[in-house]
């Protein structure tokens, strides 16, 4: 009897604790669950490019702050979210939100976001950020940082009316200071300043929308604002011949923008759909040119400006039949300079550089129109062809007084490609590309300057003839439920015709390789290899003015090559139930060559080629994560970032040192070891 009474009360009480752990599983799946970290970071010195764009870029002790508190209340739906990154430090990103499903919902979102020059500046300019600044050879000199901050504040609210209908309202504000690297100059001397940072950019935007099965509309108002509080530099100082100069900093200016968008199911194998916009952006800031361009009695001290932009598009995708898909699209941009064209300046008398100069501003107009068609047949179960057509025709204005070298009006581009889909099997499938693209265009307009000379025979490489073939294959592999492989390769072959100086050739090559390996149920492993090559033959050929001078009348041919390679490996896993490993290796070089050489003139200077330069970064990450318990636990980081570069271009780089004396170097070698530890807790 008690033997039985113990057995059915053990029977039940298994039977309960098997339940309460399925209810328990369900729960955790569905559970709102919110998480809290807090930890101590440590750079080992100083830096200039593993900090550029973080907090990090200094030697020391870091706080470590995150939070995502996520809460709902069960009864209205209602969604209470906090999320915190990086709190405390340079960058940071707070964002706090509420919704109620299906009904309203808000945000408010600060971000702030710091740049740090990765250059060494060792100057004696005095105003550095200021809007005066003054340049001596003789003053005190001393290494600065540079750096430009970010203060962004966000927020947002919509609502979700009866019937399909939702509003939408926004507005950003991005507060930004500080300074970067600018200069001055004229030939043979260059002098060294910094580009003061005052500036508030704002964004809003009004938006309205309706959504059931057939019909999706979208519309409404988008504005903009950017306020320069700095609108002129005025340099002095340095070289005697420069003097007092000033410098127009970023204009103010202002936009509005009506847009609408839908979208229409005719039926289940036809759609359609479209987008308009119109845009007005607006400039006015004034400006008082103070050098040897001084602005004629009566002209406006301002530009006035005006740029009118118009957007279509529309596209239709249908199935006519179960084996074929079309899909075609329209797209017009057309942009109009309404900008009143006026004389700023006198106009310039015979000289070697602005002879026939009109002293008129000219205003630019761009109308782009670009058609697309595709089509793909299923051929059997395993084969599909893909073929397609596009059209691009760009138009442009001309100034027709004043041209320093020969125009273009107008550029047509036609593409065909040509795909062939293959399913192997459920383990293989992949695809292979074809393209063709022409571009061709109007007759080219002579320059007004020179009729005779080469500058008639620059074939700007925007509207240069060209025909471009290329090639691209992709596949996937996945041999076993544990191995799984991506490959894509692409090559392009570019030639330019046409004219005698600017681009003749150019041609690319991309090589991506991905595998995942499933060790086993612990412990994960994935590499990656990329590889890009990319080409470009140009020629090219001294200032025509100056074929008297010893360096005059040089033609000469630049083959320039890029070259980036990658590699990497991460590996996860978890060996224990209360811990998870992870490490990351990887590695990238990036190499610039321009391979210069003269090919013919009667100049006598020789042309040198310039030096190599690489850029290699290699990353060591480790990170382990041990749970103390099923709700808290530690989190450590490492990371060895190695990055070295022979980037003569700014290594030990001296402004003319009679006027300025300013140098900028470049770090050549960097070595930064950071690790981090964060205790973390996750509630309900």
């Amino acid at each position: 009897m008690v033997a039985a009474l113990m057995l059915a009360l053990g029977s039940g009480a298994f039977a309960q604790t098997s339940t309460q752990r399925a209810d328990e599983m369900r729960k955790d799946l569905i559970t709102i669950e919110s998480t809290a970290s807090v930890g101590l970071g440590f750079v080992n010195n100083d830096n200039r490019r593993f900090g550029q764009y973080s907090s990090f870029n200094k030697g020391g002790t870091y706080g470590l702050l995150n939070l995502d508190l996520i809460t709902r209340d069960e009864e209205t739906g209602t969604w209470f979210k906090i999320f915190g990154k990086d709190l405390g430090l340079a960058n940071q990103d707070l964002k706090m939100s509420q919704e109620k499903q299906g009904d309203w919902g808000w945000f408010l979102q600060s971000t702030q976001m710091v740049r740090n020059e990765p250059f060494t500046v060792h100057t004696g300019l005095q105003g550095i950020g200021t809007a005066n600044q003054l340049i001596s050879s003789t003053a005190p000199k001393n290494d600065i940082n540079l750096k430009v901050e970010h203060d962004i504040m966000a927020l947002g609210v919509k609502k979700y009316v009866a019937n399909g209908f939702d509003v939408r309202i926004g507005f950003k504000q991005d507060d930004t200071n500080g300074a970067r690297m600018f200069g001055r100059g004229v030939t043979g001397t260059q002098e060294f300043l910094t580009e003061p940072i005052d500036r508030s950019t704002r964004q809003w935007e009004f938006i309205a929308g309706y959504a059931d099965r057939k019909m999706q509309f979208s519309g409404g108002y988008n504005g903009s604002s950017y306020a320069n509080n700095i609108p002129v530099l005025l340099s002095s100082g340095g070289n005697a011949g420069l003097g007092n100069w000033n410098m127009a900093m970023p204009p103010s200016n202002i936009a509005h923008q009506l847009h609408l968008a839908g979208g229409y199911n005719f039926s289940d194998t036809t759609r359609t759909s479209f987008k308009w916009s119109q845009t007005m952006a607006l400039q006015n800031e004034t400006f008082s040119p103070v050098y040897s361009a001084v602005r004629l009695a009566g002209a406006p001290d301002n530009l006035n400006g005006k740029m009118s932009t118009t957007l279509l598009y529309t596209d239709l995708s249908l199935r006519p039949s179960r084996d074929l898909d079309i899909i075609s699209s329209l797209r017009l941009e057309d942009r109009r300079d309404e900008t009143p064209e006026v004389q700023y300046i006198a106009a310039q008398a015979a000289s070697t550089s602005t002879a026939g100069a009109t002293g008129f501003n000219w205003p630019r107009n761009l109308n782009q129109l670009k058609g697309k068609i595709e089509a793909s047949y299923k051929l059997g179960d395993d084969l599909r062809l893909v073929s397609g057509f596009d059209d691009e025709v760009m138009r442009r204005n001309y100034p027709s007084t004043f041209r320093r070298v020969g125009y273009r009006e107008m550029t047509d581009e036609m593409t065909g490609r040509l795909e062939l889909k293959r399913s192997v099997s459920d383990e293989l499938n992949g695809s292979l590309s074809v393209l063709r693209s022409e571009r061709r265009g109007s007759e080219y307009i002579p320059d007004t300057f020179a009729p005779t000379s080469q500058t008639n025979q620059v074939n700007a490489i925007l509207w240069a003839d060209r025909n471009r073939d290329k090639l691209r294959l992709m596949s996937d592999w996945m041999p076993s439920e544990d191995w799984s492989f991506q490959l894509i390769y692409d090559m392009s072959q570019d030639t330019y015709f046409g004219r005698n100086l600017g681009p003749r050739a150019g041609s690319a090559t991309f090589l991506s390789l991905d595998a995942n390996y499933k060790i086993n149920d612990k412990w994960n492993l994935t590499t990656w290899l990329s590889q890009e090559n990319t080409a470009s033959q140009q020629s090219q050929r001294t200032d025509v003015l100056a074929t008297a001078a010893a360096g005059g009348n040089e033609f000469w041919s630049a083959d320039l090559r890029y070259n980036t390679s990658a590699v990497g490996m991460t590996l996860k896993g978890k060996p224990r139930w209360n811990l998870q490993l992870g490490l990351e290796l990887s590695s990238s070089l990036d190499i610039v060559d321009a391979n210069l050489a003269k090919t013919a003139g009667t100049g006598t200077v020789p042309v040198n080629s310039l030096p190599e330069i690489y850029y290699r970064h290699q990353t060591f990450k480790l990170y382990a994560d041990y749970a103390l318990q099923a709700k808290s636990g530690i989190r450590v980081n490492f990371t060895y970032d190695h990055r070295d570069t022979n980037d003569w271009t700014w290594t030990n780089y001296t402004y003319t040192a009679a006027a300025d004396g300013t140098t900028v170097i470049v770090q050549p070698v960097e070595d930064v070891v950071f690790f981090g530890i964060s205790y973390y807790f996750r509630w309900n």
